[in-house]
């Protein structure tokens, strides 16, 4: 247990009176740096009394020696202070946003996996990161689904010790009978083994109980699909003729993508002009911004393509520093209207660049994620360093940079395999 420094107790809030003389009672909490908050015993679930006159909180609970008929309410006063203890040492390092999540709930919701899912989902609607919200919901509702099936009790409560290998192979067993591919399956999975740990790390749940180990279950990374295009296809969907002013639009945003480190459709989105300088501009990856990663500024070098498409897409007239470069939304609108529009404006060019691609002879599954992948493969087939590709991608681990070129990298150890033979045929 941790030597805290955190301090609990109780008092009576004199400058509230009740109608029957009583005043409300309030838990105090002092983490030891200066800060204090008062909660009402109205919010913890063992605080069975909550309001108290001068007398009966004297003499239940300011005296050292209580009287016979107030030892019941002293019990109960001191129950409340035992929960607040309680939490209070199960928090290391102690912090109120932790205190105040579990002193909130009922004392079953540590042990459900879905208080846990909607834990997460509010913690990143707060921080505006909607899509990360989005797929822990989706992950939920989709185990929901899953227990509606089973028609053995409510799909409202699931319990961590009832998630084991063997559950979690029939689960995967019913997304894959509905027709979810593997991919959206281990995404999921994903998201469950992240409240897995959340639960694990507030003490929740017991390590040993953990299923995603080896021996138990590993979640599988779906059918990995080549996203890059070759240097030939490149040029080709450069230089191809769009037929229509969408195609256009996606041509010059999916190339600009690729030109500027194949920058998600996202970051291009929330781009500012202060941070365009003369030659070049940083950012840094919306998607980590939240994490526990150091922050990453990406440095990106204007060319002539990029500058044509802020020049020709690019709010005008420029405003301040903080305005975002492109028009295409607002950050006056709610955050999920914010990231509705950005998913619209992303499948907008998926769309079309699809269109555009098929017209010339490439491939239909060519997306975004085309762009940054062939960003990535391309700087190798340049001679560059994993560590200088990983750099330009702000990647946090050379490993993530390894699967973004892995199937070029496979590509050229074929190659190379077949000229050693060749070399000794001729």
């Amino acid at each position: 247990m941790q030597e805290s420094t955190v301090k609990v107790g109780l008092y009576l809030d004199t400058r509230r009176k009740r109608n029957d003389g009583s005043y409300p009672i309030k838990l105090y909490v002092y983490n030891g740096s200066g800060k204090a908050k008062n909660y009402g015993t109205n919010l913890v679930e063992s605080g069975s009394i909550r309001s108290l006159t001068k007398e009966e909180f004297k003499s239940a609970w300011e005296t050292t020696k209580t009287r016979e008929t107030f030892k019941p309410l002293k019990e109960s006063l001191q129950k409340l202070i035992n929960h607040a203890e309680d939490l209070v040492e199960s928090i290391d390092p102690f912090s109120f946003e932790e205190f105040e999540s579990k002193l909130l709930r009922k004392s079953t919701d540590g042990a459900n996996v879905f208080w846990h899912y909607k834990e997460r989902i509010n913690h990143f609607k707060s921080l505006d990161s909607i899509g990360t919200a989005v797929w822990y919901l989706n992950s939920m509702d989709s185990i929901k689904g899953y227990l509606k099936t089973l028609n053995v009790r409510s799909a409202d409560s699931l319990r961590f010790e009832e998630i084991t290998p063997k559950w979690i192979l029939r689960y995967e067993k019913y997304m894959l009978d509905i027709g979810r591919s593997k991919v959206t399956i281990s995404m999921y999975l994903r998201a469950l083994r992240a409240i897995f740990n959340q639960a694990i790390q507030k003490g929740d749940v017991d390590r040993s109980i953990y299923p995603f180990t080896k021996g138990g279950y590993e979640i599988k990374g779906g059918r990995k699909v080549k996203k890059a295009l070759s240097n030939d296809e490149l040029k080709l969907l450069f230089q191809a003729e769009p037929m229509s002013p969408e195609q256009h639009k996606a041509k010059d945003f999916w190339f600009f993508s690729y030109f500027c480190n194949g920058m998600n459709i996202k970051d291009i989105l929330y781009l500012r002009y202060g941070q365009i300088g003369k030659d070049s501009f940083t950012f840094e990856r919306i998607k980590t911004k939240n994490t526990d990663r150091e922050s990453e500024q990406i440095e990106v070098i204007l060319n002539e393509y990029t500058r044509m498409v802020i020049s020709e897409y690019g709010t005008t007239p420029a405003g301040s520093p903080k305005q975002l470069v492109f028009p295409f939304i607002s950050e006056s609108e709610p955050a999920t209207v914010q990231h509705t529009k950005t998913k619209s404006f992303t499948r907008f060019i998926n769309q079309h660049i699809k269109k555009l691609a098929v017209n010339n002879g490439l491939t239909k599954e060519i997306s975004t994620y085309f762009a940054r992948h062939s960003f990535a493969t391309g700087l190798i087939r340049g001679g560059k360093s994993i560590a200088f590709v990983q750099e330009s991608l702000g990647h946090a681990s050379s490993k993530t940079t390894q699967g973004y070129i892995s199937g070029f990298l496979n590509e050229d150890r074929k190659e190379a395999a077949e000229s050693l033979y060749l070399n000794l045929m001729s």
